[in-house]
């Protein structure tokens, strides 16, 4: 018998979404917390690098859940590497609430990607943070978005 993984769970909930847009997918690289896909819709590949958090990071007053996603220079040497390949590669971060209820899920573009990771983070890692506060849409910020500055992302993968 084989044993399925949370992470399994939530990673699966990212190729179902992309299947469900018209995307095929192979599994190019997988880890406990992250994952790569290889994508393609009409004759064009690109590859998506996916993170999971198990549960938010942090909770204000009922009010905000905010999940935060850390970087390694290997991470985003790769991450760069996929970019430089394929301008339309992305970044998914796949966020389980605390109650084991549903999730969410925020895809970013290179642009978007780059923006929140920063540059010239000198021993730090970077990281990509989502917030979900109530009665409003997901922002995202990072080492490179102060959250005071935090974005809705445009989600161009899936309409």
């Amino acid at each position: 018998m084989a044993q399925i993984k949370e992470t399994d769970y939530h990673h699966g909930a990212l190729t179902s979404v992309l299947v469900n847009n018209g995307y095929n997918l192979i599994l190019w690289e997988t880890h406990e917390t992250r994952r790569s896909y290889k994508v393609s819709q009409n004759n064009e590949e690109f590859i998506i690098y996916s993170k999971y958090s198990s549960g938010p990071s942090s909770k204000r007053e009922n009010k905000s859940l905010t999940w935060s996603y850390t970087f390694t220079n290997a991470e985003i040497d790769k991450i760069r590497g996929y970019m430089k390949d394929s301008k339309r590669s992305h970044v998914a971060l796949i966020s389980k609430n605390a109650n084991n209820i549903g999730g969410e899920l925020v895809i970013l573009n290179e642009e978007e990607s780059l923006k929140c990771i920063g540059d010239g983070w000198n021993g730090e890692y970077p990281y990509i943070s989502v917030v979900k506060k109530k009665n409003c849409q997901l922002r995202v910020y990072g080492r490179g978005v102060s959250r005071d500055e935090a974005f809705i992302p445009k989600m161009s993968l899936i309409d």
